[in-house]
Protein backbone atom coordinates (compact mmCIF):
# COMPACT_ATOMS: atom_id res chain seq x y z
CA UNK A 1 0.00 0.00 0.00
CA UNK A 2 0.98 3.44 -0.55
CA UNK A 3 1.04 6.36 2.12
CA UNK A 4 -0.36 9.88 1.07
CA UNK A 5 0.67 12.72 2.22
CA UNK A 6 1.90 16.25 1.29
CA UNK A 7 4.32 16.63 4.40
CA UNK A 8 6.50 13.47 2.77
CA UNK A 9 6.05 14.68 -0.59
CA UNK A 10 6.61 18.69 -0.89
CA UNK A 11 8.03 19.42 2.54
CA UNK A 12 11.52 19.47 3.89
CA UNK A 13 12.76 19.13 7.36
CA UNK A 14 12.77 22.39 9.34
CA UNK A 15 15.94 23.64 11.04
CA UNK A 16 14.61 26.73 12.05
CA UNK A 17 11.99 26.65 14.94
CA UNK A 18 10.33 29.41 16.68
CA UNK A 19 9.46 29.30 19.99
CA UNK A 20 6.64 26.47 20.57
CA UNK A 21 2.89 26.39 22.02
CA UNK A 22 1.78 23.47 23.89
CA UNK A 23 -0.36 21.26 22.24
CA UNK A 24 -4.37 22.00 22.43
CA UNK A 25 -7.43 20.37 22.09
CA UNK A 26 -10.79 21.68 19.78
CA UNK A 27 -14.13 20.27 19.33
CA UNK A 28 -15.01 20.62 15.63
CA UNK A 29 -17.63 18.87 13.78
CA UNK A 30 -16.78 17.63 9.99
CA UNK A 31 -19.33 16.38 7.51
CA UNK A 32 -18.58 15.05 3.93
CA UNK A 33 -19.98 17.82 1.86
CA UNK A 34 -21.05 16.99 -2.04
CA UNK A 35 -20.24 20.10 -3.95
CA UNK A 36 -19.84 20.91 -7.50
CA UNK A 37 -16.77 19.92 -9.38
CA UNK A 38 -13.41 22.30 -9.33
CA UNK A 39 -12.68 23.93 -12.33
CA UNK A 40 -12.25 21.74 -15.41
CA UNK A 41 -10.32 23.58 -18.46
CA UNK A 42 -12.44 21.43 -21.05
CA UNK A 43 -11.69 24.26 -23.29
CA UNK A 44 -7.92 23.99 -22.95
CA UNK A 45 -5.48 23.65 -26.20
CA UNK A 46 -3.54 20.26 -25.43
CA UNK A 47 0.18 21.55 -25.92
CA UNK A 48 1.89 19.84 -29.05
CA UNK A 49 2.71 16.58 -28.20
CA UNK A 50 5.38 14.16 -30.07
CA UNK A 51 4.48 11.07 -30.68
CA UNK A 52 6.89 8.77 -29.17
CA UNK A 53 8.70 5.85 -31.08
CA UNK A 54 6.98 3.52 -29.11
CA UNK A 55 8.47 -0.49 -28.86
CA UNK A 56 6.96 -3.09 -30.39
CA UNK A 57 7.96 -5.22 -27.02
CA UNK A 58 8.64 -4.04 -23.32
CA UNK A 59 11.83 -2.53 -22.83
CA UNK A 60 14.42 -3.62 -19.47
CA UNK A 61 14.12 -0.29 -17.34
CA UNK A 62 17.92 0.92 -16.00
CA UNK A 63 18.98 -1.62 -13.65
CA UNK A 64 20.55 -0.88 -9.78
CA UNK A 65 23.34 0.38 -10.50
CA UNK A 66 26.67 -1.24 -9.49
CA UNK A 67 27.45 -0.43 -5.27
CA UNK A 68 29.48 2.60 -4.90
CA UNK A 69 31.51 3.23 -1.43
CA UNK A 70 30.74 6.09 1.38
CA UNK A 71 32.49 9.16 -0.18
CA UNK A 72 33.33 10.26 3.29
CA UNK A 73 34.93 14.18 2.23
CA UNK A 74 31.10 14.79 1.11
CA UNK A 75 30.32 17.61 3.23
CA UNK A 76 26.64 17.24 4.93
CA UNK A 77 24.81 20.45 5.28
CA UNK A 78 22.27 19.79 7.46
CA UNK A 79 20.13 17.31 6.89
CA UNK A 80 19.67 14.68 3.93
CA UNK A 81 16.20 14.60 2.10
CA UNK A 82 14.23 11.50 2.32
CA UNK A 83 14.00 9.49 -1.16
CA UNK A 84 12.58 6.07 -0.50
CA UNK A 85 13.18 2.66 1.61
CA UNK A 86 12.46 -0.88 1.60
CA UNK A 87 12.68 -3.62 4.26
CA UNK A 88 16.30 -3.06 5.05
CA UNK A 89 17.98 0.17 3.58
CA UNK A 90 16.77 3.89 2.97
CA UNK A 91 17.34 6.25 0.32
CA UNK A 92 18.76 10.32 1.10
CA UNK A 93 19.32 13.13 -0.91
CA UNK A 94 22.31 14.64 0.25
CA UNK A 95 24.04 17.49 -0.91
CA UNK A 96 23.55 16.63 -5.00
CA UNK A 97 24.52 12.44 -3.53
CA UNK A 98 22.18 9.58 -3.66
CA UNK A 99 22.94 7.81 -0.13
CA UNK A 100 21.71 4.74 0.88
CA UNK A 101 21.17 4.26 4.92
CA UNK A 102 21.70 0.39 6.10
CA UNK A 103 18.43 -0.28 8.53
CA UNK A 104 19.73 -2.69 10.64
CA UNK A 105 23.34 -0.36 11.66
CA UNK A 106 21.60 3.41 11.23
CA UNK A 107 24.89 3.68 8.57
CA UNK A 108 25.39 4.67 5.50
CA UNK A 109 26.71 2.15 3.14
CA UNK A 110 26.61 3.68 -0.67
CA UNK A 111 26.88 7.10 -2.32
CA UNK A 112 26.27 8.26 -5.54
CA UNK A 113 26.89 11.61 -7.14
CA UNK A 114 23.96 10.85 -9.77
CA UNK A 115 22.74 14.99 -8.88
CA UNK A 116 25.91 16.61 -10.57
CA UNK A 117 25.58 15.72 -13.94
CA UNK A 118 22.06 16.72 -13.96
CA UNK A 119 22.82 19.90 -12.53
CA UNK A 120 22.45 21.90 -15.70
CA UNK A 121 19.04 19.97 -17.12
CA UNK A 122 17.35 20.98 -13.62
CA UNK A 123 18.44 24.80 -14.01
CA UNK A 124 18.13 24.83 -17.65
CA UNK A 125 16.66 28.48 -18.42
CA UNK A 126 15.71 27.98 -22.02
CA UNK A 127 13.98 25.01 -24.06
CA UNK A 128 16.90 24.64 -26.65
CA UNK A 129 19.16 24.29 -23.96
CA UNK A 130 17.36 21.86 -22.05
CA UNK A 131 16.71 19.60 -25.30
CA UNK A 132 20.61 19.58 -26.08
CA UNK A 133 21.05 18.94 -22.77
CA UNK A 134 18.67 15.62 -22.19
CA UNK A 135 20.86 14.16 -25.31
CA UNK A 136 24.31 14.08 -23.58
CA UNK A 137 25.42 10.92 -22.61
CA UNK A 138 26.17 11.21 -18.82
CA UNK A 139 23.21 13.15 -18.58
CA UNK A 140 21.46 9.95 -19.48
CA UNK A 141 23.18 7.83 -17.61
CA UNK A 142 22.87 9.73 -14.44
CA UNK A 143 19.12 9.92 -15.43
CA UNK A 144 19.32 5.99 -16.03
CA UNK A 145 21.23 5.55 -12.59
CA UNK A 146 18.48 7.38 -10.67
CA UNK A 147 16.16 5.42 -12.03
CA UNK A 148 17.69 2.27 -11.32
CA UNK A 149 17.73 3.38 -7.73
CA UNK A 150 14.52 4.16 -7.58
CA UNK A 151 13.36 0.95 -8.65
CA UNK A 152 15.46 -0.67 -6.12
CA UNK A 153 13.83 1.09 -3.75
CA UNK A 154 10.24 0.43 -5.27
CA UNK A 155 9.52 4.26 -5.92
CA UNK A 156 7.72 5.57 -8.79
CA UNK A 157 7.98 8.83 -7.94
CA UNK A 158 10.62 10.09 -5.52
CA UNK A 159 9.31 12.91 -3.48
CA UNK A 160 12.93 14.77 -3.83
CA UNK A 161 15.65 14.18 -6.09
CA UNK A 162 18.18 16.22 -7.91
CA UNK A 163 15.72 16.51 -11.49
CA UNK A 164 11.93 16.64 -11.12
CA UNK A 165 11.57 12.41 -12.44
CA UNK A 166 8.62 10.07 -12.42
CA UNK A 167 8.84 6.46 -13.42
CA UNK A 168 7.02 3.20 -13.85
CA UNK A 169 8.32 0.33 -11.93
CA UNK A 170 9.96 -1.50 -14.88
CA UNK A 171 11.80 1.84 -15.60
CA UNK A 172 10.51 1.81 -19.21
CA UNK A 173 8.79 4.85 -19.25
CA UNK A 174 10.66 7.75 -17.90
CA UNK A 175 9.48 11.50 -17.84
CA UNK A 176 11.78 14.30 -16.67
CA UNK A 177 10.41 17.92 -15.99
CA UNK A 178 12.51 20.83 -16.68
CA UNK A 179 11.69 24.47 -16.21
CA UNK A 180 10.79 24.65 -19.62
CA UNK A 181 9.19 21.32 -20.84
CA UNK A 182 8.33 17.82 -19.98
CA UNK A 183 9.93 15.00 -21.78
CA UNK A 184 9.41 11.46 -21.90
CA UNK A 185 11.30 8.30 -22.81
CA UNK A 186 9.67 4.97 -23.69
CA UNK A 187 12.80 3.00 -23.52
CA UNK A 188 14.72 2.79 -20.10
CA UNK A 189 15.99 6.68 -20.09
CA UNK A 190 18.26 5.64 -23.05
CA UNK A 191 16.52 8.81 -25.34
CA UNK A 192 13.99 11.30 -24.90
CA UNK A 193 11.21 13.18 -27.09
CA UNK A 194 9.51 15.82 -25.88
CA UNK A 195 5.82 15.51 -24.23
CA UNK A 196 4.35 18.60 -23.16
CA UNK A 197 6.04 21.40 -25.06
CA UNK A 198 4.64 24.57 -21.98
CA UNK A 199 6.34 24.59 -18.75
CA UNK A 200 5.94 21.77 -16.43
CA UNK A 201 6.30 19.87 -12.56
CA UNK A 202 5.96 17.60 -10.13
CA UNK A 203 5.17 14.49 -12.33
CA UNK A 204 3.63 12.01 -10.43
CA UNK A 205 3.45 8.44 -12.06
CA UNK A 206 0.43 5.87 -10.77
CA UNK A 207 1.18 2.60 -9.06
CA UNK A 208 0.19 0.41 -12.25
CA UNK A 209 2.32 2.48 -13.93
CA UNK A 210 -0.21 3.32 -16.91
CA UNK A 211 -0.80 7.26 -16.27
CA UNK A 212 1.26 10.34 -15.57
CA UNK A 213 -0.20 13.20 -13.51
CA UNK A 214 1.86 16.51 -13.78
CA UNK A 215 1.36 20.41 -13.35
CA UNK A 216 0.69 22.48 -16.76
CA UNK A 217 1.29 26.09 -16.18
CA UNK A 218 0.64 28.87 -18.17
CA UNK A 219 4.52 30.38 -17.45
CA UNK A 220 7.98 29.31 -16.13
CA UNK A 221 6.77 29.43 -12.28
CA UNK A 222 3.38 28.83 -12.40
CA UNK A 223 2.50 32.24 -11.24
CA UNK A 224 -0.39 32.87 -14.12
CA UNK A 225 -2.02 29.73 -12.74
CA UNK A 226 -1.42 25.67 -13.16
CA UNK A 227 -3.37 23.19 -14.35
CA UNK A 228 -3.21 19.50 -13.88
CA UNK A 229 -3.31 16.86 -16.63
CA UNK A 230 -3.15 13.00 -16.83
CA UNK A 231 -1.56 11.55 -19.66
CA UNK A 232 -0.71 7.47 -20.73
CA UNK A 233 2.83 7.06 -20.42
CA UNK A 234 3.48 5.46 -23.67
CA UNK A 235 2.27 8.54 -25.16
CA UNK A 236 -1.06 6.65 -26.49
CA UNK A 237 -3.26 9.64 -25.42
CA UNK A 238 -3.38 13.01 -25.74
CA UNK A 239 -2.96 15.14 -21.90
CA UNK A 240 -6.60 14.89 -20.02
CA UNK A 241 -6.58 18.13 -17.85
CA UNK A 242 -8.24 17.38 -14.58
CA UNK A 243 -8.45 20.29 -12.48
CA UNK A 244 -7.59 23.90 -11.45
CA UNK A 245 -7.57 26.92 -9.55
CA UNK A 246 -6.99 26.53 -5.74
CA UNK A 247 -5.87 23.01 -6.02
CA UNK A 248 -2.19 21.04 -5.31
CA UNK A 249 -1.73 16.98 -6.01
CA UNK A 250 -2.07 15.18 -2.44
CA UNK A 251 -1.02 11.76 -4.11
CA UNK A 252 -2.08 8.62 -5.90
CA UNK A 253 -4.09 5.60 -4.36
CA UNK A 254 -3.47 1.60 -4.77
CA UNK A 255 -5.94 1.70 -7.54
CA UNK A 256 -4.21 4.11 -9.49
CA UNK A 257 -6.42 7.39 -8.74
CA UNK A 258 -5.23 11.00 -8.40
CA UNK A 259 -6.38 12.95 -5.29
CA UNK A 260 -6.16 16.97 -5.13
CA UNK A 261 -6.18 19.06 -2.10
CA UNK A 262 -8.77 21.81 -2.97
CA UNK A 263 -9.34 25.02 -0.68
CA UNK A 264 -11.60 27.48 -1.26
CA UNK A 265 -14.93 27.96 1.76
CA UNK A 266 -14.15 24.56 2.34
CA UNK A 267 -10.78 22.14 2.33
CA UNK A 268 -11.42 18.95 0.15
CA UNK A 269 -10.03 16.23 -1.10
CA UNK A 270 -11.38 15.51 -5.05
CA UNK A 271 -10.00 11.88 -6.43
CA UNK A 272 -10.39 11.17 -10.04
CA UNK A 273 -10.10 8.73 -12.36
CA UNK A 274 -6.74 9.38 -14.84
CA UNK A 275 -8.71 7.94 -17.81
CA UNK A 276 -11.52 9.98 -17.49
CA UNK A 277 -13.95 7.04 -17.01
CA UNK A 278 -15.88 7.86 -14.08
CA UNK A 279 -17.16 10.96 -12.22
CA UNK A 280 -14.60 12.37 -9.78
CA UNK A 281 -15.30 12.23 -6.26
CA UNK A 282 -14.68 14.76 -3.00
CA UNK A 283 -15.06 14.68 0.77
CA UNK A 284 -15.41 17.88 1.86
CA UNK A 285 -14.40 19.65 5.51
CA UNK A 286 -15.89 23.10 6.08
CA UNK A 287 -13.42 25.63 7.09
CA UNK A 288 -14.61 27.67 10.57
CA UNK A 289 -14.99 30.91 10.91
CA UNK A 290 -11.58 32.21 13.02
CA UNK A 291 -9.37 30.58 9.98
CA UNK A 292 -6.75 33.05 8.40
CA UNK A 293 -4.18 32.32 5.87
CA UNK A 294 -3.98 31.84 1.84
CA UNK A 295 -5.68 29.06 0.52
CA UNK A 296 -2.13 26.70 0.89
CA UNK A 297 -2.52 26.85 4.30
CA UNK A 298 -5.59 25.07 4.07
CA UNK A 299 -5.17 21.58 2.44
CA UNK A 300 -5.30 17.68 3.78
CA UNK A 301 -1.98 16.89 4.92
CA UNK A 302 -1.91 12.91 4.45
CA UNK A 303 -4.60 10.20 3.76
CA UNK A 304 -3.80 6.50 5.15
CA UNK A 305 -2.70 3.72 2.70
CA UNK A 306 -6.59 2.22 2.56
CA UNK A 307 -8.09 5.66 2.71
CA UNK A 308 -9.63 4.74 6.11
CA UNK A 309 -8.53 8.49 8.19
CA UNK A 310 -7.12 11.44 6.74
CA UNK A 311 -5.54 14.59 8.34
CA UNK A 312 -6.25 18.35 7.17
CA UNK A 313 -4.90 21.36 9.09
CA UNK A 314 -5.98 24.99 8.88
CA UNK A 315 -4.74 28.30 10.15
CA UNK A 316 -6.09 30.17 13.06
CA UNK A 317 -3.74 33.45 13.05
CA UNK A 318 -2.67 32.22 17.10
CA UNK A 319 0.41 33.89 17.90
CA UNK A 320 3.37 31.27 19.51
CA UNK A 321 5.47 31.73 22.32
CA UNK A 322 7.74 34.10 20.89
CA UNK A 323 4.47 36.40 19.68
CA UNK A 324 4.53 36.09 16.18
CA UNK A 325 1.66 34.84 14.48
CA UNK A 326 3.57 31.37 12.02
CA UNK A 327 3.18 27.66 11.81
CA UNK A 328 0.22 27.69 14.16
CA UNK A 329 -1.62 25.09 12.71
CA UNK A 330 -4.94 23.19 14.08
CA UNK A 331 -4.39 19.80 12.84
CA UNK A 332 -7.36 17.09 12.36
CA UNK A 333 -7.30 13.46 12.46
CA UNK A 334 -10.82 12.43 10.26
CA UNK A 335 -12.36 9.36 9.84
CA UNK A 336 -13.30 9.39 6.21
CA UNK A 337 -16.42 7.17 6.21
CA UNK A 338 -18.15 8.71 8.81
CA UNK A 339 -17.43 12.08 8.93
CA UNK A 340 -16.09 12.17 12.37
CA UNK A 341 -12.70 14.35 13.81
CA UNK A 342 -11.50 11.69 15.89
CA UNK A 343 -8.72 14.24 17.49
CA UNK A 344 -7.79 17.60 16.97
CA UNK A 345 -3.58 18.98 17.92
CA UNK A 346 -1.90 22.17 17.11
CA UNK A 347 1.00 22.99 15.18
CA UNK A 348 2.25 19.63 14.17
CA UNK A 349 2.48 18.05 10.58
CA UNK A 350 2.83 14.54 9.22
CA UNK A 351 1.28 11.29 8.36
CA UNK A 352 -1.60 8.84 9.38
CA UNK A 353 -1.94 4.91 9.24
CA UNK A 354 -5.22 2.83 8.49
CA UNK A 355 -5.86 3.01 12.43
CA UNK A 356 -5.56 6.42 12.65
CA UNK A 357 -2.70 6.89 14.64
CA UNK A 358 -0.56 9.67 13.67
CA UNK A 359 3.21 10.51 13.65
CA UNK A 360 4.09 14.22 13.24
CA UNK A 361 6.59 16.27 14.02
CA UNK A 362 6.43 20.34 15.92
CA UNK A 363 6.28 23.08 14.00
CA UNK A 364 7.82 25.57 16.70
CA UNK A 365 8.64 23.95 19.82
CA UNK A 366 12.24 25.71 20.44
CA UNK A 367 15.29 23.89 20.64
CA UNK A 368 14.82 22.35 17.44
CA UNK A 369 12.37 19.73 15.83
CA UNK A 370 10.55 17.30 18.06
CA UNK A 371 8.64 14.30 16.56
CA UNK A 372 5.86 12.34 17.86
CA UNK A 373 3.23 9.24 18.37
CA UNK A 374 -0.27 10.50 18.63
CA UNK A 375 -2.27 7.33 18.93
CA UNK A 376 -5.97 7.06 18.01
CA UNK A 377 -6.51 6.47 21.66
CA UNK A 378 -4.07 7.93 24.00
CA UNK A 379 -1.45 10.35 25.27
CA UNK A 380 1.16 11.34 22.71
CA UNK A 381 4.45 10.17 23.20
CA UNK A 382 7.40 11.34 22.46
CA UNK A 383 9.84 9.85 19.48
CA UNK A 384 12.88 11.62 19.35
CA UNK A 385 14.36 15.19 19.05
CA UNK A 386 14.46 15.50 15.25
CA UNK A 387 12.32 16.17 12.31
CA UNK A 388 10.43 13.36 10.49
CA UNK A 389 11.32 12.14 7.19
CA UNK A 390 9.21 9.04 6.87
CA UNK A 391 6.75 6.76 8.91
CA UNK A 392 6.12 3.65 7.20
CA UNK A 393 3.72 2.80 9.89
CA UNK A 394 6.03 0.77 11.55
CA UNK A 395 9.13 2.53 12.26
CA UNK A 396 9.58 6.09 12.09
CA UNK A 397 12.76 7.55 10.21
CA UNK A 398 14.34 10.90 12.14
CA UNK A 399 16.54 13.29 10.17
CA UNK A 400 19.57 14.58 12.21
CA UNK A 401 20.07 18.58 11.32
CA UNK A 402 24.03 18.74 11.81
CA UNK A 403 26.73 20.19 9.59
CA UNK A 404 29.50 17.84 9.07
CA UNK A 405 31.82 15.27 6.78
CA UNK A 406 29.90 12.52 5.56
CA UNK A 407 32.49 10.74 7.20
CA UNK A 408 32.32 12.27 10.17
CA UNK A 409 28.27 11.66 10.09
CA UNK A 410 28.08 7.97 8.54
CA UNK A 411 25.91 6.91 11.29
CA UNK A 412 24.48 9.62 11.85
CA UNK A 413 22.14 10.71 9.08
CA UNK A 414 18.87 9.31 10.46
CA UNK A 415 17.55 7.59 13.55
CA UNK A 416 14.91 4.71 13.37
CA UNK A 417 12.26 4.78 15.75
CA UNK A 418 9.84 1.84 16.19
CA UNK A 419 6.17 2.82 16.88
CA UNK A 420 3.78 0.69 18.99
Amino acid sequence: MQRFTRFGLFSVPLALALAGCAQETHDAVVHLVPLPAPAVSAATVSPRIEAPVAPKAPVDGPPAPEKRPVDTALQVDGAGLFLGTNETEAWLLVNGYSVVVDRATHCATESYPNAKALENLRVASDAEGAMAEIKRPPVLAAIRELVGLGRRFGQGTPPFSALETAFSRDGQFIYVATHEHLFRSVNGGRSFALADESPSGRPAMSPDGKHLVYEHCADRFCNQGREYASVATDGSSEPLFLTKGQTMFLGMTSDSRAMFTRSGSDVCIDTFTLDGSAPKSSVCVPLPPQVTGPWPAHEWLSVSPSGAFGIVKWEEGRRNLAGVVALTYVVSLVDLKTAKILKTVTDVVGEVDDQGNMVMQSMNEGGGDHTYLFPRNGAKKLLGNHSLSHWDGKVAMLSVWKKASLGARKCDLLKFVPTP
